[in-house]
């Protein structure tokens, strides 16, 4: 090398090295432009070109993200810019994108709090619960009022780690000194919630709504957890709902455009229907049944395709009996991908209503393959959020199904409520049809030894006409001939149900042979008693026949006594025969003569013969008749050999007035001379 031009060589080196330098600055920005190498003087927008930008943003205008990027392309090295973007990115559901974003903001300024915010909802929307948790430990100087830990707590939340959010909630509060943003209060809720501790979250929610107003994702939240405990306390169910109700409306007030809020409202007056419907009110449910209808309308007039918003229309279409609108909402749903296996059967019954039933066929065959136990399930769902119409159908697929007696026995019985709350909001022949359907259930469940449903069957048909409440009582006694209740109500309704109010010309058209029965009762009576009037004359006039005498040694007849006047005396009530003969009369003796010694009877001889007593006897037949009264209570006569037993004699009465002129005084031989030729 010739030493002369050595300093000509060393004077271009370095002119090529200084030439160089700014192709090495430029090449490293593009390659990083979040970390220029070479600081630049402008590396953010000024006012004129951000305020547009700005106010795109504030409006969620859907150019604001081509503008923003549109400036970042200028100012790469932006930091606010990239945080922008990141967050318009993350709300719009672009979670890599965004993490992008934050990931330059970050290099850009790092240690900002918002945008490690923003890169931990990032990935807690892209799933990488390990890089989250693992973010979170790496800020733990750089978290003062604890937002971060806030946000890793929603996190671990979506993650489904109640203990990882518990801790991070007390880490938050910890930092953040005595009073708890309202945030704060909503994590406790969403941990509550995933500990099934609705109470907490309720009470959380409530003072984050109280310290703010406008929290209105706080007030959304809060009335979904009321709903839930709506269902939890059926005690308090209406309570809960109307708080639910207020809660929702308070998001309708504060974001008029949220349809979240309005479909909140729609469903807390479906559920304050289904509350009046029980209680019989139908007026005022079917009034918040169209209250419901419109919010749901509104809603869907923000938010065109929201799949649970025609759910709930549709359910209130079908509880109005609007089936077109029911089957049109329901057919919505469904195309947006609605998987509630209740909106099919909805839409089925829809469609039958309106005609179509070759439609509802095909929808139907494509749920035929769920078990009983399935069907069962959503007719009971359907049951207790009061959907009866749909609750029988179900319930009525199923019950053929089962092998159990006693479950069968229960779903005819839970078939039979179905229909009779069915027939509480109709009158005249639709009302009869439900109210046959609910006593053929109940009667199903009652032969099936459901004793509730035999309880039912019998109550329900003493409600209704007499006929349907004997038929039923009979069919109870077939059941249990001991059922107390159910002979009463037999008895009660007997001539109701054989009259039809109609009297004897009623039940003569009815039943014919109970009339016949009834009326042979009530006339056999009186036929035995005109029979025993004439049998009692007969006797009578055969009484009064006179009798002639009767011959020498024939049988003694009672002869008519007759007075010397020659009038029959006056027949005087005949005395109890005494056991002891009586002492024939005295007779005052006549003036001059000895006086009357009384007379003995004479026994009779063994021979048989006959003495003058006998022939005064048969010429007074009277007496005759007396002696022979006397003579059978006349004491025996003792055997030889043994001792008479001692008899008090009880005295004999003195004859009366009409017993002394009962003797004939014509006679032509009075008792005493017969006696006394004798003895001479």
């Amino acid at each position: 090398m010739n030493m002369r031009r050595a300093p000509e060589l060393m004077a271009l080196l370095v002119v090529a090295v200084l030439s160089t330098a700014p192709i090495a600055t430029s090449y490293a920005a593009d390659v990083k432009p979040a970390m220029p190498l070479v600081p630049v003087a402008n590396t953010a927008p000024g006012a004129a070109e951000w305020e547009p930008v700005r106010l795109a943003l504030a409006n969620d205008d859907a150019t604001a993200e081509t503008q923003l990027l549109t400036l970042l392309k200028r100012y790469p090295a932006w930091a606010d810019g990239n945080k922008s973007l990141a967050k318009l990115l993350l709300d719009h559901g672009k979670a890599a994108e965004a993490l992008a974003a934050a990931k330059r903001a970050s290099q850009l300024a790092p240690g900002d709090e918002q945008v490690v915010r923003i890169q931990i909802r990032a990935l807690a929307d892209l799933g990488r619960k390990p890089e989250v948790y693992a973010l979170v430990d790496s800020t733990a100087t750089k978290d003062p009022a604890g937002w971060i830990r806030y946000d890793a707590g929603l996190a671990a939340v979506g993650f489904n780690d109640a203990a990882k959010a518990d801790a991070l909630l007390k880490e938050a509060k910890s930092r953040v000194g005595a009073k708890v943003p309202a945030e704060f209060l909503f994590l406790e809720s969403r941990v509550a919630i995933l500990t099934r501790d609705f109470v907490r979250a309720e009470l959380a929610l409530a003072s984050a709504t109280t310290q703010q107003a406008d929290f209105w994702d706080g007030w959304y939240e809060l009335g979904r957890v009321r709903l839930v405990l709506a269902d939890n306390d059926r005690a308090q169910r209406a309570a809960w709902v109307a708080k639910a109700d207020t809660a929702f409306a308070a998001v309708c007030k504060g974001l008029p455009d949220d349809a979240n809020g309005h479909i909140g409202v729609g469903r807390t007056r479906i559920e304050q229907a289904k509350l009046l419907l029980a209680d019989n009110q139908n007026d005022q449910a079917s009034g918040k049944l169209r209250d419901a209808i419109a919010e749901l309308t509104l809603a869907l007039s923000k938010t065109p395709d929201v799949a649970d918003a025609y759910v709930l229309l549709g359910d209130a279409n079908v509880r109005l009996e609007q089936w077109a609108a029911a089957a049109e909402a329901l057919q919505r749903a469904k195309q947006l991908g609605a998987k509630d296996r209740s909106l099919t059967f909805n839409l089925a019954i829809a469609l039958q209503q309106t005609g179509k039933n070759d439609e509802a066929q095909a929808l139907l065959d494509t749920v035929t393959a769920a078990s009983p136990a399935e069907q069962i399930t959503i007719g009971m769902g359907a049951y207790r959020s009061r959907n009866w119409l749909l609750a029988a159908q179900l319930l009525e697929t199923s019950v053929d199904g089962l092998d159990d007696q006693d479950a069968k026995g229960a779903v005819w019985r839970y078939i039979g409520h179905a229909h009779g709350h069915l027939a509480t909001g109709k009158t005249g022949p639709a009302q009869d049809r439900e109210l046959d359907a609910a006593q053929t259930a109940y009667r199903e469940a009652g032969d099936l030894l459901d004793f509730d449903g035999r309880r039912q069957f019998l109550g329900l048909a003493a409600s209704r006409t007499p006929e349907i409440a004997y038929a039923a009582a009979w069919q109870a006694i077939h059941w249990d001939a001991l059922n107390l209740s159910a002979w009463s109500l037999a008895v009660a309704t007997y001539g109701q149900a054989k009259t039809g109010g109609l009297g004897i010309s009623g039940m003569a058209n009815r039943a014919p042979l109970h009339l016949a029965f009834w009326s042979a009762l009530v006339f056999l009576p009186v036929v035995f008693f005109f029979l025993g009037l004439l049998r009692r004359g007969k006797s009578n006039s055969s009484a009064a026949t006179p009798t002639a005498p009767r011959a020498r040694g024939s049988k003694p007849a009672t002869a008519s006594v007759q007075t010397s006047s020659g009038q029959q005396p006056s027949r005087q009530p005949s005395r109890p025969p005494s056991r002891q003969p009586s002492r024939p009369p005295t007779r005052a003796p006549a003036a001059g003569q000895a006086p009357h010694q009384p007379v003995r009877p004479t026994p009779r001889p063994e021979s048989g013969g006959k003495n003058e007593t006998d022939e005064i006897i048969n010429k007074a037949p009277r007496i005759k008749q007396k002696a022979e009264t006397i003579a059978m209570y006349a004491p025996p006569t003792a055997k030889p050999g043994t001792r008479k037993p001692s008899q008090i004699i009880p005295p004999t009465p003195e004859p009366s007035a009409a017993e002394q002129t009962m003797v004939p005084t014509s006679s032509p031989t009075a008792p005493g001379q017969a006696l006394e030729r004798r003895r001479k």
